[in-house]
């Protein structure tokens, strides 16, 4: 079911959702993983996902509603990480952490400035609160992408080549940033945390979005075989529930592994049954926070009030959309999603003469990333 300037919900995002968000929670959890290979998957979701559905609202309507995206990313990523924040500062306080010592951690998080406080001022932002780093990525990619992605769209003779220029270009400029960096000898924060360094992942994703947008490929094919075997194995329909639920294991995995640390002394990976206890607890935790948080908000604030004060759809939306939950994540999550991961759900376009229907069925639910 595609639309000639629309998005279908591919459920195969999901699927790949939930590898990453797994990579993530279980390096938390103590196995020997590298979890930013997971936020990493994050980033690139992220970049696609927003790249994809911007230019879907402009060849739609001409134009990109930047009001409406942000209260849509706001909508999406900000009540669960709200949540998360206030729980974690509840926990601090009843174990008896030192408030100069989370702090810088919970006004990063609360500002989507993590990264930047982390690298400024290394000391001062705890682990409690150092994962919402990729959070802030992506949160500033949202900041800045939209509009750098309108004014190409709206200047450029040839706005494929452009964009593919600009995706390209994005992805050297973080090759070289990192190379800047080693080569300085800068802070192992600014190296692993900063925009630049993961400039080149979400810009992946936006190229992805590009080459692949009905408005601007065309005709040209873009799937083979061999993606199609490989989504076969990603509509998995227990892996797509778990990448819908990404964006709060992202939130949420890090609390549940100080709290079992505080308990029994050791992670999970090392807590024998009580680790069952424990991941099962943290899928519980997700999907209570997926459908009593970050569903029912979205839907309430992702449309704007009309004079009366009632919901009214964004005229410039025309899908509803849930960006990853890396979450976007978001991250990562951090995630989000992408907003996204800064961490998403990708749905059909809503015809303007359609009725907006009170309650859709949950889609790609998760950072964004986002969106992580």
């Amino acid at each position: 079911m595609t639309r000639t300037n629309g998005l279908r919900y591919l459920p195969e995002l999901d699927g790949l959702r939930a590898l990453a968000v797994a990579v993530v929670v279980a390096a938390h959890a103590g196995l020997p993983l590298t979890g930013g290979n997971g936020v990493t998957v994050f980033f690139v979701i992220s970049g696609y996902l927003i790249t994809a559905l911007l230019l879907a609202e402009h060849a739609r309507s001409g134009g990109i509603a930047l009001r409406g995206f942000y209260r849509r990313r706001a909508a999406r990523l900000v009540p669960a990480l709200v949540v998360v924040l206030t729980c974690t500062v509840a926990w601090l306080v009843v174990v008896g952490v030192p408030f100069r010592q989370w702090a810088y951690g919970l006004l990063g998080s609360l500002t989507y400035t993590t990264n930047i406080l982390d690298a400024a001022a290394p000391d001062r932002v705890d682990t409690y609160f150092e994962y919402t780093w990729s959070l802030a990525v992506e949160e500033q990619f949202y900041l800045l992408w939209p509009a750098v992605l309108l004014l190409v769209l709206r200047r450029a003779r040839s706005r494929r080549r452009a964009l593919i220029a600009l995706c390209l270009g994005g992805m050297l400029g973080s090759w070289a940033f990192r190379l800047l960096m080693i080569a300085t000898r800068a802070s192992d924060k600014t190296l692993a945390f900063s925009l630049p360094s993961h400039l080149d992942a979400l810009a992946l994703g936006a190229l992805i979005a590009v080459l692949t947008a009905p408005s601007l490929r065309d005709g040209r094919a873009t799937r083979s075989c061999r993606v199609r075997r490989w989504g076969a194995v990603l509509r998995g329909k227990p892996l797509v529930h778990l990448g819908r639920l990404s964006y709060g294991l992202y939130l949420w995995n890090l609390l549940c592994t100080n709290v079992f640390r505080e308990a029994t002394g050791v992670k999970p990976v090392h807590g024998g049954w009580w680790a069952m206890m424990w991941l099962l607890a943290l899928l519980s935790i997700a999907e209570l926070s997926h459908r009593i948080v970050e569903e029912p908000l979205r839907r309430r604030w992702s449309e704007p009030l009309d004079r009366d004060g009632r919901r009214r759809r964004d005229r410039h939306a025309g899908f509803e959309e849930i960006p990853y939950g890396v979450g976007h994540s978001a991250v990562h999550p951090a995630c989000g999603v992408p907003d996204t991961g800064k961490y998403g759900c990708l749905r059909e376009p809503v015809r303007e003469s359609e009725p907006v229907p009170r309650r859709q069925e949950a889609g790609n639910g998760g950072h964004s990333l986002s969106d992580r």
